[in-house]
This record gives structure tokens, C-alpha cells and sequence, in this order.
């Protein structure tokens, strides 16, 4: 006649089931304040497991935990590269269109390049702004760009500060969307060409988008965390 022997757990064992039992309560309780109350008899390991994986009390998948990084032989550790900081976009000259004839090299005196870009836009354009008027421009609002893309070409200035406390002065502020204060803007800062309400509405759908971006970096409206790192302490 066998007899079934009695196991008994070592004091080890038995604290680390207490222990099981305490986490094992303890998420069921978590679960129940989220899904409600459930009946003793309702419970079970696979349906505690799906529960607590849907409150991300438990991992998913464990292909989503990370792995320990396999053993490698004794290598020299590389320098870790710092990554450069950003830099402050750079100044280059305008490339109007790829089959006109541009100068070899743009002058740095002022009067020389507005002469330089008014004779490469008189070639694109015939009703292209002369030289007398970009000068004009450049003394009522100080500098002007030339901004270039695909087959459209804006000339801008950036956006006064009085002006934009006029703007936001405006009572109907509020209301404007962000395409109406885009077509604000590109309204007062395009120098040329002009845009009538049936032109703008041909134009690409992201031009005036464009412009309007440029005449925000100009005007500095510029990220702080971008001027931080232009700031140094003297």
C-alpha cells in the first residue's frame, strides 16, 4: 500500500508565494477599478493575463522587451561623434533659372547686385521691377529677398514690428485662420509680383505657404530653443 508524501514548503518558498498572492490581489484590484467588480469564480490565468495586458500592466509582446546585448570580445571603444549644432542658414546667391546666363559670381557691394539680379529678371520677366525700383524698396523697408522656386519667383521684405502690433491690434483677430493671416501677410510683404484674389487662387496650393514662412524666418520669428544656441554668455 503506497502512501502519498507530504510536501512541505521551506520558509523561502512559502514567503514568495505570499508574495505572489499579494501582486496577483493587488492586480486584480487594479483591474476591477478600471473594468469594474468581477465574481471570484470568473477568474483565471489566461483571462488575468489578457486583462492586465489591456491596462499595460504587462508587456504585450515579449519580443517588445528589451534584450541583453550579446557578449563581445574585448574591442577598443570608439569616440562617440557629438553632432554639430545647427547653423544659421547661409547666405547663397540666387539661382534663377538653370538655362538663362547668371554671373559667375554675385557682388558683395550692394548697388552692383541689385544691378546684377534686376538684368537676370529683366531676361525671366520683361515686366520684371528695374534697378531704380528694387533701390526704392530696399530704402523704404531696408533689406528685400529674392526667394526662387520651381518656375515662381517672389521678391519679400520681412514683416515691421509696428505692423504687427497693428495686426494684433485688429478686434477681428481672433477669428482669422491661419489662411486668412497667410494671406495678410503675403499681401503686405510680396513686393512683386502682385497677386489679385484670382491669381492667388491658380497658384499652388502651398506656395503662399512658403512665402509666408520665409517672411516669418526673416522677420525672426524664430524658435527660442534655434536662438539659444546662437546666445552666448559675455
Amino acid at each position: 500500500m503506497s502512501t502519498k508524501r507530504r510536501v512541505v514548503a521551506s520558509p523561502a518558498e512559502a514567503r514568495r508565494s505570499q508574495v505572489g498572492d499579494q501582486l496577483l490581489d493587488q492586480g486584480r484590484k487594479d483591474f476591477e477599478s478600471v473594468y469594474g467588480e468581477k465574481t471570484p469564480g470568473s477568474f483565471s490565468m489566461k483571462n488575468d493575463i489578457k486583462a492586465m495586458e489591456e491596462v499595460n500592466m504587462m508587456a504585450r509582446n515579449k519580443s517588445t522587451q528589451p534584450k541583453a546585448a550579446p557578449q563581445q570580445a574585448n574591442v577598443p571603444e570608439m569616440p562617440v561623434q557629438q553632432q554639430p549644432p545647427i547653423q544659421a542658414p547661409v547666405e547663397q546667391p540666387p539661382v534663377l533659372d538653370q538655362e538663362e546666363e547668371t554671373p559667375d559670381q554675385w557682388s558683395d557691394d550692394p548697388q552692383e547686385r541689385i544691378a546684377q539680379v534686376a538684368n537676370v529678371l529683366r531676361k525671366l520677366n520683361p515686366n520684371a521691377p528695374t534697378v531704380e525700383l528694387l533701390q526704392s524698396w530696399k530704402q523704404m523697408h531696408g533689406d528685400i529677398f529674392l526667394l526662387n522656386i520651381e518656375d515662381k519667383i517672389f521678391i519679400y521684405r520681412f514683416l515691421k514690428r509696428q505692423e504687427w502690433i497693428q495686426i494684433n491690434a485688429n478686434p477681428q483677430i481672433e477669428e482669422m485662420t491661419e489662411h486668412m493671416m497667410e494671406d495678410l501677410i503675403f499681401d503686405k510683404c510680396v513686393l512683386w509680383p502682385q497677386y489679385d484674389m484670382i491669381a492667388k487662387a491658380s497658384m499652388p496650393a502651398g506656395a503662399m505657404s512658403m512665402v509666408y514662412q520665409q517672411v516669418r524666418i526673416r522677420s525672426l520669428f524664430l524658435d527660442p530653443a534655434y536662438v539659444a544656441q546662437l546666445t552666448f554668455k559675455i
